[in-house]
């Protein structure tokens, strides 16, 4: 037990370190394992890879792309997996956090069919694709990539 801690050693070796209930880092980033974390203006940057899964909500959330579908990566890239939109035309990447100041610019892949999408909508708190040549269907993998400035 310790109230801060510059380096946490897993003893016996091999163990799991666990922190609990909350973390508070006062520096400007952190490592864990290969990846790098750096907290700017509010925003968690990423050197390395990251998959966001499990029961607490992820970085982003998608609605209208099938019941299916999936998220994982954070509110400035990752993938889609769609499920079956059905009759939707479009779907709807939902951000963790409102973009400040200004709403991002967002570009989107249809991975599965080498086809890049249109943005029809983009606001601070989400953005919504959708296909510009051939239907969006169950199973498409969609890259994402949203930047401020």
């Amino acid at each position: 037990h310790a109230a801060s801690a510059s380096t946490l050693i897993a003893y016996p070796a091999g163990s799991t370190v666990s922190i609990a209930p909350s973390v508070a880092i006062s520096a400007d980033g952190f490592s864990v394992g290969g990846s790098t974390f750096v907290v700017s203006s509010g925003r968690i940057s990423v050197g390395g890879h990251i998959r966001l899964t499990g029961a607490a909500a992820p970085a982003a959330d998608i609605t209208n792309c099938g019941a299916t579908a999936s998220v994982s990566g954070s509110d400035g890239a990752g993938r889609i997996t769609l499920g079956d939109p059905g009759a939707s035309t479009a779907c709807r990447l939902i951000f963790n956090a409102a973009w400040s100041p200004n709403s991002p610019v967002c570009f989107f892949n249809n991975d599965t069919r080498s086809q890049p999408l249109r943005v029809s909508a983009v606001n601070a708190d989400s953005v919504t694709f959708d296909a510009s040549v051939a239907a969006l269907t169950a199973n498409d993998v969609i890259s994402y990539m949203c930047v401020n400035y």
